[in-house]
């Protein structure tokens, strides 16, 4: 039977890869006030699991 459970090391770098990524995307947004508080927002939310974890 094949063991489809992550280690808590493999778990860790995907979340510290997510991190990173979530980082790109909150780069996108315009350069405007809705535009800023949306990446905000995406980067207060995206990068939290990483430390939480």
């Amino acid at each position: 039977m094949k063991n489809d459970q992550m280690t808590p090391k493999e778990l860790e770098d995907r979340l510290i890869d997510f991190a990173v990524r979530i980082g790109n995307v909150a780069d996108a947004p315009p350069e405007t006030p809705l535009g800023q508080h949306i990446a905000d927002q995406i980067l207060r939310s995206g990068t939290s699991p990483a430390p939480n974890y």
